[in-house]
């Protein structure tokens, strides 16, 4: 593999200390962002919506997280969760740069990572009865906050899809996010099995 520059060398390091040490650029005072490979889009491109959903939902995570962290019960989900944010910077990283056929960058979503998630949905799945109908979202607080994560997983899914229209997107970032929004529908309904309270199924007569 040829060594970088001595010039690319200082250029990296200029960037990396330069994204630890500002926070306010003022290149996004005229609405524009930079991309993965120094690329200059729209903050209302479709690539940026995607990924800023992704930080959206990321962040709803850490929500979520600081309120079930102290939770014996919930321990596993915690950790799930997690491990999860890690994997949705991976995801948002993967969003922001553009896909190339000849790309063999390693921080990619890959197979491996929805391989694990329908593990779980498995795994969980089988300790839950099986549904006859919809389910209103709620009952216990964590379990509200799944609902919430699922629904910001369903709108980050939405606008993949709308990138990947007209733009080289990684597949498995599609796939992912849908498996992610289901694996949160579940651990929602768990939850709510393991706090004693009952899904409500939709009153189709009100």
């Amino acid at each position: 593999m040829a060594e970088k520059s001595d010039n690319e060398k200082t250029e990296k390091e200029k960037r990396k200390g330069y994204r630890l040490t500002h926070i306010t650029t003022k290149f996004g005072d005229k609405g524009k962002t930079y991309i993965v490979g120094g690329f200059v889009l729209s903050k209302h491109h479709p690539r940026v919506k995607a990924y800023g959903t992704v930080d959206e939902l990321a962040s709803f995570i850490g929500y979520t997280l600081s309120k079930i962290s102290k939770d014996e019960e919930l321990k596993d989900i915690a950790d799930i969760l997690k491990k999860i944010q890690n994997h949705l910077f991976i995801l948002a990283g993967d969003l922001a740069r553009l896909l190339k056929p000849s790309d063999t960058e390693k921080k990619r979503v890959s197979s491996k990572m929805i391989d694990w998630l329908e593990e779980l949905e498995e795994k969980y799945l089988s300790e839950l009865e099986p549904l006859e109908d919809f389910i209103l979202p709620g009952g216990s607080e964590p379990s509200s906050l799944m609902h919430i994560l699922r629904t910001v997983a369903r709108r980050c899914e939405r606008e993949i899809v709308e990138l990947a229209s007209f733009e080289n997107v990684n597949k498995n970032c599609l796939i992912y996010m849908n498996r992610l929004s289901d694996l949160f529908f579940i651990l929602a309904r768990i939850i709510n099995k393991r706090k004693g309270i009952k899904d409500e199924i939709v009153n189709w007569e009100e």
